[in-house]
C-alpha cells in the first residue's frame, strides 16, 4: 500500500482493497488449482509406471 493510499479516506481505501482482492484473489485460486492438477498427474504417471513394473516382475 502507497502512502497517497494510506492518506485517503477509508472508504477508498475499504474500496481500493476489495478491487485489490478482486484482482489477484482469481489468479491465486488458478495457480493453486495448475499446481494440484499438475501435482496428481505426475503423481499417477508415477503411479502407472510402478504398477507397470510390478506386472512385468509377476510375469
Amino acid at each position: 500500500i502507497s502512502i497517497s493510499e494510506i492518506r485517503a479516506d477509508k472508504s477508498e481505501l475499504a474500496v481500493v482493497c476489495a478491487i485489490r482482492e478482486k484482482l489477484e484473489m482469481p489468479a491465486e485460486k488458478t495457480q493453486r488449482k495448475t499446481s494440484v492438477t499438475k501435482k496428481r498427474k505426475t503423481e499417477n504417471r508415477e503411479y502407472i509406471r510402478f504398477e507397470r513394473s510390478r506386472k512385468q516382475t509377476e510375469l
